[in-house]
């Protein structure tokens, strides 16, 4: 602030995440199935020195017909020797309509984060799923201690093995965050 009370400009930012990641989940009975995931990560705050780390999330998830849940623990790893931000996250899914042309699911998500238990958040939406190929999701999140919640939305195409999906989600003061993700099954 200027002595008068004014915003004196100090600069900007220019913020940049990158992660890679492989994972493989396999069903262990007929209604069980678990998951592990390795990921590389960089980011930088500033546009200059990128800190790198490596981390890890596992997942187990129950599966019977409309209903589903499923729990995670995310980031197990470091980042420049420092912990990642590990998250623990259990999600619940109700299927409203199913036929071969059309899907629609209802979700419900909440995760906390073990640094920070105040800053918990629940998200709830809604994934459509066209001619299995075609995703449409719209959804929103609640975020305590001043986290960055609100509107997300997100498109996605399936062709044969490979996936490509991009989302726009709120992120407060910082306006909307976009990812894109890349993915092929094996």
């Amino acid at each position: 602030l200027t002595p008068s009370g004014g915003i004196r400009e100090a600069g900007s930012l220019r913020p940049q995440a990158y992660a890679i990641s492989a994972g493989y989940g396999t069903k262990l009975r007929a209604v069980w199935s678990a998951a592990a995931a390795a990921k590389a990560v960089s980011q930088a705050l500033d546009g200059s020195q990128a800190s790198m780390g490596f981390g890890g999330d596992l997942g187990l998830a129950w599966n019977s017909g409309s209903l589903g849940a499923a729990a995670s623990v995310r980031n197990l790893g470091v980042l420049d020797g420092s912990s990642l931000p590990m998250t623990a996250g259990a999600g619940l899914r109700w299927t409203l309509k199913n036929s071969e042309s059309l899907a629609f699911d209802s979700l419900f998500d909440v995760s906390l984060p073990m640094a920070d238990a105040a800053a918990m958040s629940l998200k709830f939406g809604l994934d459509a799923s066209i001619a299995q190929a075609y995703g449409l999701r719209a959804g929103y999140a609640l975020s305590g201690n001043g986290g960055l919640g609100g509107l997300a939305l997100g498109a996605g195409v399936q062709v044969s093995r490979f996936t490509v999906d991009f989302g726009m989600s709120q992120a407060g003061s910082l306006g909307w965050q976009q990812l894109l993700s890349l993915s092929a099954s094996f």
